[in-house]
């Protein structure tokens, strides 16, 4: 079994690591384990083995293609962020973040045309994910790092590591027990981002106190937003028997109270 997810790697080191990566798993591997394909500049880890009615396929391959377009949105977002972040530190954070959004779509996007069966199944994007990105580009344009980072890190980032607790246990429901720890790297990357945006928050708000209100005010139109992006996964869920959460509340509980004390 494929066991070592030094292939990640290969998403900071280039193309070469990639294929030498490749050629290292493809001779260990066991036949019908696991697949590594090269996709692009990325090494993606294809498994084996999953065996889903055709409804639950089509739910799966929706879910983890929309979670592949927060990835893009994510990725460019801090891409952009890294133009206008305060501190050398931030811009180095953020464009080390685009770095696994890239990796994290690439992933989503091989997943959902393989367990399709190698198709291509163009899902819609969710009118919030692309308001989300047309707020971040803005906040960019105005020079506005603490808006963006709300927008991205602490609601895109929070409510997508979120989601992707639940999807993990839906896949693991449906028998792929493999790729656990890339899996978990993804989630933990997440959480990762998630963190550094409620850090940036906090710096803002004790650097300039009055951003308090504004930012409040965005943070209640950000969770109306939200509310209604979940309502994407609902369907999906039901489909493949994933028993969903309070999303929201979880999202409250990540970020500090001054960003949700009237919702």
């Amino acid at each position: 079994m494929f066991r070592n997810y030094r292939l990640l790697a290969a998403v900071h080191s280039g193309a070469g690591t990639a294929k030498r990566y490749i050629r290292a798993v493809n001779q260990n591997s066991k036949q019908g384990d696991v697949e590594v394909r090269s996709a692009g500049r990325l090494a993606v880890p294809i498994p084996a083995g999953l065996r889903l009615t055709p409804r639950k396929s089509s739910a799966l391959t929706d879910l983890l293609n929309v979670m592949a377009q927060g990835e893009s949105i994510a990725m460019e977002g801090a891409r952009l962020q890294a133009t206008i972040a305060p501190t050398r530190e931030s811009r180095k954070f953020l464009r080390v973040q685009a770095r696994h959004e890239r990796f994290h779509a690439r992933i989503f996007e091989t997943a959902g045309r393989w367990i399709s069966g190698g198709t291509v199944r163009p899902t819609a994007m969710p009118r919030e994910l692309l308001c989300w990105q047309s707020q971040t580009r803005d906040a960019v344009r105005a020079n506005d790092f603490p808006t963006s980072v709300l927008i991205q890190q602490v609601f895109l980032e929070g409510l997508g590591h979120i989601l992707l607790q639940d999807l993990e246990r839906g896949i693991m429901q449906h028998g792929v027990n493999r790729l656990a720890g890339v899996r978990r790297l993804i989630l933990s990357q997440e959480a990762e981002h998630h963190h550094f945006g409620i850090k940036m928050v906090e710096q803002a708000r004790q650097k300039e106190p009055a951003i308090t209100r504004r930012l409040l005010a965005l943070s209640a139109g950000l969770f109306e937003q939200a509310h209604e992006l979940l309502a994407t996964f609902h369907e999906p869920f039901e489909i493949l028997e994933v028993e969903r959460g309070d999303y929201l509340a979880a999202l409250r509980a990540t970020i500090p109270a001054w960003l949700h004390e009237t919702h």
